[in-house]
């Protein structure tokens, strides 16, 4: 049954962190096992090392960077730790959380409120540039005027920079 249940809300949310707050309603004592839970589902997040390096340059150009991930917030402080120095290069994180009832990409309302967020944080002038390794999450930003790149691989998206100037 609680592999049922798991999938089922697996298959509704994808939320991570949803899904265990969800679980945890359902088995008492199921909270104990938070901590690893976190641990499991960020076990297989690997940075791409050439994005790094793109990351690296464009901060340093004086670009801001913001992440936008479908790890919730409790998740994105146990990822955290492990790659310090890459969440450094970010001057903000926007993600899926209880306050905004875990919207998530490609929801539209997850874009939406992204660009409020960029708006409160005084950056409604700039425009924006989503990179993301799924097309339907590309879409759903063009839905709300964000333009984007498809991170089909690195060079990929390098050679995408460049060709809007952004990259030299």
């Amino acid at each position: 049954f609680f592999l049922f249940r798991a999938f089922t809300i697996a298959l509704k949310d994808f939320i991570w962190e949803d899904i265990f707050y969800k679980l945890s309603d359902h088995y008492q004592g199921f909270d104990r096992f938070k901590e690893d839970f976190f641990d499991i589902s960020n076990s297989c997040c690997e940075p791409i090392v050439p994005m790094i390096e793109v990351l690296k340059y464009l901060k340093a150009s004086g670009y801001k960077l913001f992440l936008l991930s479908n790890i919730g917030n409790e998740s994105y402080d146990n990822f955290r730790p492990r790659f310090t120095e890459i969440m450094s290069l970010f001057d903000g994180q926007y993600l899926p959380s209880k306050e905004n009832d875990y919207h998530h990409k490609p929801n539209l309302k997850y874009y939406q409120s992204f660009i409020e967020y960029l708006n409160n944080q005084g950056l409604s002038d700039k425009q924006i540039i989503f990179i993301d390794d799924l097309s339907k999450n590309l879409e759903g930003a063009f839905k709300v005027g964000i333009s984007g790149i498809h991170c089909v691989n690195s060079d990929f998206v390098i050679e995408t920079l460049k060709y809007l100037s952004v990259l030299e």
